[in-house]
């Protein structure tokens, strides 16, 4: 890391560590890790748990940024969790803008509301729809585009994307709770 910072440049660090900073004030090894990446200016950029189970939370998936000096580029950076229960580590991001591009990310934002009415209206959706074409194909890509078409009709309908409040914009959960973001500034986006 001392070599890191010499060279001045900009590094990320990111992976399944396995140490989890959520025992920072009560596990010295812990404690000691994270106090050498801050001296080495390595900021921890995923904050909130990433490993969740009924009984358990443990941040465990690990991103550090390193911004350097010997960049010409102001950045912006976003981070977070995406919530998806395919496995028990939840997927993180980092974004990283340039300040001039930023403004996309400040502006209103669409969102799918992914609300337990929205769930039982997809699943009825779902029950509902006539998959014959599906079944009757022989050509199995066929039978792919039409199942993926079929689903993607389903979902648009049941979740579809809506304006995010001027309060909730500034409101940071909605940046880990995986929604969908899209942004009306496409140019101006990375």
């Amino acid at each position: 890391m001392q070599q890191i910072r010499k060279d001045n440049v900009p590094w990320i660090i990111a992976g399944d560590i396995n140490i989890d900073l959520c025992k920072y004030t009560k596990h010295i090894p812990t404690n000691n890790y994270v106090n050498n990446l801050l001296i080495n200016n390595f900021i921890p950029i995923i904050v909130m748990p990433t490993r969740v189970t009924d009984t358990s939370a443990s941040l465990v998936d690990h991103i550090y940024y390193f911004e350097g000096t010997n960049v010409k580029m102001d950045c912006n950076i976003m981070s977070g969790n995406l919530w998806s229960d395919i496995s028990d580590h939840l997927p993180n991001y980092m974004i990283i803008t340039k300040k001039a591009m930023a403004k996309c990310f400040t502006n209103r934002l669409h969102v799918r509301l992914f609300s337990k009415v929205n769930i039982d209206k997809f699943y009825n959706m779902l029950y509902a729809t006539d998959w014959s074409g599906v079944y009757q194909s022989e050509d199995v890509n066929l039978c792919y585009n039409l199942f993926a078409q079929q689903l993607e009709k389903c979902f648009n309908t049941c979740f579809p994307e809506i304006l995010l409040s001027r309060k909730r914009s500034n409101d940071k959960k909605w940046f880990t709770l995986g929604l969908k973001v899209s942004c009306k500034h496409k140019k101006n986006c990375l």
